[in-house]
């Protein structure tokens, strides 16, 4: 049984070791047992193919999974970003569209700190509070590289998944376990990845940052209480920064900095 904000689903898979490798990427959202979940079923492979699961497969999955989660905390404020969280709470916003590289942030930050999500942070809007969307942290060819000591194990994914994506749960992040405690942002940082470039920091006024929250944000319609006025408290809950970068151990160490004079 899996949660994924409020969205509860089970999945079957044809074969032991489809079963095996979703179970893995797929530990982040583990739910106790209970009635109403929605059951999928993972395709059969091809008669001949190697056995697990292929990698069209594993991304509709996710993708899936993704999509159902987002619809199912409609009234929520969904900024696209990832997070990471202190022991105390706190949790580091990284926001921004496709190809900004919040995932290869959120990747190296959560070596140090508690992984929250890689895909959808969501807010209550009244208080602000975040609830985890431990889904994997998707990282693709483009930064493996960069991440080579996320590189997943030999033979423990299906060979095809390693040369594209990299599909990793909390527990192949190194990550620290998430606080007791309820989870509120403190810090929100706007990524931009520019190969070659310094880190370079601008702080974000409110007014702008409530911008690009709302311009970062998904189902927007149906926001409680509205869309502008839930922006406007995010922008006023955390200090706001810009943050371009091209080495990411360089930036995570600027996010901390920026995080500790913000705590």
């Amino acid at each position: 049984m899996y949660d994924a904000l409020g969205f509860r689903f089970r999945l079957t898979c044809p074969d032991p070791a489809s079963a095996t490798y979703m179970a893995h990427i797929l530990s982040g959202l583990e739910a106790a047992p209970s009635e109403g979940a929605v059951e999928f079923a993972l395709r059969a492979a091809p008669a001949g193919a190697r056995a697990g699961p292929g990698p069209d497969e594993v991304g509709h999955v996710v993708g899936m999974v993704n999509l159902r989660a987002i619809g199912a905390s409609a009234g929520s404020l969904l900024l696209h970003a990832g997070a990471v969280a202190r022991q105390d709470g706190g949790v580091a916003v990284l926001c921004g569209p496709s190809g900004s590289g919040k995932s290869t942030l959120t990747a190296t930050l959560s070596s140090r700190h508690a992984y929250v999500t890689d895909e959808t942070v969501c807010l209550t809007p009244e208080s602000l509070r975040i609830t985890p969307f431990r889904k994997p942290l998707v990282l693709k060819q483009g930064v493996h590289k960069a991440l080579s000591w996320l590189r997943p194990a030999e033979g423990t994914v299906p060979s095809p998944l390693v040369g594209d994506r990299w599909y990793l749960p909390p527990s192949s992040l190194d990550t620290a376990p998430l606080p007791p405690q309820p989870l509120f942002p403190e810090v929100a940082i706007f990524p931009t990845y520019l190969p070659g470039e310094a880190v370079k920091v601008e702080e974000v006024a409110p007014a702008h940052a409530a911008y690009l929250f709302g311009t970062n944000s998904t189902q927007r319609e149906s926001i409680r209480g509205g869309v502008l006025r839930c922006v406007a408290r995010m922008a006023r809950r955390a200090p706001c920064f810009r943050l371009q970068y091209d080495d990411p151990e360089q930036a995570a160490n600027t996010i901390e900095t920026l995080w500790a004079d913000a705590a």
